[in-house]
């Protein structure tokens, strides 16, 4: 195999060093990057975990919760019977006011 070899000006081959630099300070960056984002990726792996763990805790926990808690009645429905047995006491009374006047 020959080898050959080509002359360059000196302003040709400053050129061609600083663009190999140029390209190994653009790799080198673009590398830094990809660690960085790796480990963010990886710490975001790790909180999610963690999110799901404590959500699951927190649902272990209300499940245990209902389990003691009595059952209470519908706050609607509850309501409404009792409002109107209070307006029907109310009336009585008013009735009861009525024939003592």
């Amino acid at each position: 195999m020959n080898s050959e070899y080509v002359g360059l000006s000196r302003d040709e081959k400053i050129f061609a060093q600083k663009n190999m630099l140029k390209s190994q300070l653009d790799f080198l960056s673009s590398l830094k990057r990809l660690q960085s984002y790796r480990k963010l990726r990886e710490e975001e792996f790790k909180l999610k975990i963690d999110l799901k763990t404590k959500i699951g805790m927190l649902m272990e926990d209300l499940r245990k919760l209902e389990k003691i808690l009595p059952e209470v009645e519908d706050m609607e429905s509850g309501g409404k019977e009792k409002k109107e047995s209070l307006e029907h006491e109310i009336e009585e009374i008013r009735r009861e006011l009525a024939k003592l006047i």
